[in-house]
């Protein structure tokens, strides 16, 4: 067995010089979510893996094992080639989903190809526990809130060029929070991803020191925020900021219309079954 450490262990060896992470599971698996920086490095494709699944399932393990074998086999150099690329100074964290058979060997072809390695104890699934936990941690948050073009946004980067702890909910989201809030912004991650990348942020913090973040519903897109974070934001102080009518507006046309009318007629159309005819003409 190649040794193990714990999510926390593995994430602080990551941030030390020349160490890379290679998570070895399927790339559907990595799609889906993955620790912030991770290399994909896949001990099986989506279909193989599917495929020794079954056999597993319907067969045995002995004859899903020698499967996997048939088909590892001929990847081995390609691995390692991969590796060195990703890692010139042959540092790397393994991970896959549950610190067994997949991390395992793949530590092990590693080490024997002049790697140091370790082993992400329990996997992916141990590391997700573990920021779970961390979005349970009291923050001691400000709220920054106010009505639709404030400029929220813009005050929180202020804050963070001041040195303040801040959390960009929009921008971890890529998504500005309204029916109008994905114009011009890149797809959105998983909302599984959207956890992984939020907690990149929140390890980084001085918990004695306040962290602001803007006053936002719970779901931003498709992007719904943290159960732990969400929880303390509903009992956060607020503080609000009373902006004049004619700015905001200059604001979300500078955000929203400027040179991007039909991307804002599409969004206006998204919504307005639920609002009145003349609203929806003005």
């Amino acid at each position: 067995m190649q040794q193990a450490i714990s999510a926390e262990a593995f994430l602080q060896q990551r941030d030390q010089e020349g160490w890379v992470v290679a998570d070895v599971r399927s790339p559907g698996e990595y799609e889906s979510g993955h620790i912030p920086g991770a290399v994909n490095i896949p001990l099986f494709e989506n279909h193989e893996r599917a495929e020794i699944g079954t056999l597993y399932k319907q067969e045995s393990r002995d004859v899903a094992f020698t499967r996997g074998l048939e088909v590892v086999g001929p990847k081995l150099a390609a691995f390692v080639k991969q590796a060195e690329t990703c890692s010139p100074d042959k540092k790397i964290l393994v991970h896959c989903w549950r610190g067994g058979m997949r991390s395992q060997s793949m530590a092990t072809l590693f080490r024997q190809s002049g790697f140091e390695v370790k082993i992400l104890e329990g996997g992916y699934k141990a590391y997700r526990k573990h920021i779970r936990e961390t979005a349970e941690k009291a923050l001691k948050l400000l709220i920054v809130g106010g009505m639709t073009g404030c400029g929220k946004t813009a005050i929180l980067k202020s804050l963070e060029q001041l040195g303040e702890q801040v959390i960009d909910l929009e921008g971890l989201a890529n998504h500005k929070g309204s029916a109008f809030g994905g114009i011009l912004e890149a797809e959105q991650d998983t909302n599984e991803q959207f956890d992984n990348n939020l907690h990149e942020v929140i390890r980084t913090f001085d918990l004695n020191k306040a962290v602001w973040i803007e006053d936002e519903s719970r779901m931003i897109g498709r992007i719904f925020v943290t159960q732990g974070i969400w929880n303390q934001m509903k009992e956060a102080p607020i503080v609000v900021l009373d902006i004049p009518r004619p700015c905001r507006v200059d604001r979300l046309v500078q955000d929203y219309a400027d040179g991007n009318e039909s991307l804002v007629l599409e969004a206006i159309d998204k919504i307005a079954k639920r609002m009145d005819g003349p609203v929806v003409r003005e």
